[in-house]
């Protein structure tokens, strides 16, 4: 069973602007049950952005994020529920305290 999946998900912030940026464009990729799962890559490459949707706290410009096969977005209202299921650890995690 896949917890987390992220389906053509796509990220432009500055969207309509002269600053439009691409974070995500069109990422498909699984996030097995009970696993650890580190994201590593270059600055700007989308790694906070990824960890943004999968928690929540952003919303993709494009595309899907299902936990447990159900849209995260489907019911905004209930977005606790993914928190609730889906930890994130900061980089400097004494920062977040």
């Amino acid at each position: 069973m896949m917890a987390l999946r992220f389906i053509d998900v796509s990220v432009i912030y500055g969207e309509g602007t002269p600053f439009r940026k691409v974070a995500l464009d069109s990422i498909s990729v699984d996030f097995p049950a009970g696993q650890v799962i580190g994201i590593i890559g270059h600055t700007g490459s989308g790694k906070s952005t990824m960890v943004m949707l999968s928690n929540g706290i952003l919303k993709p410009t494009s595309g899907k994020i299902l936990l447990e096969e159900t849209d995260i977005w489907e019911k905004p209202r209930e977005i606790g529920r993914v928190r609730a299921k889906v930890g994130i650890a900061f980089q400097y995690p004494e920062y977040q305290l």
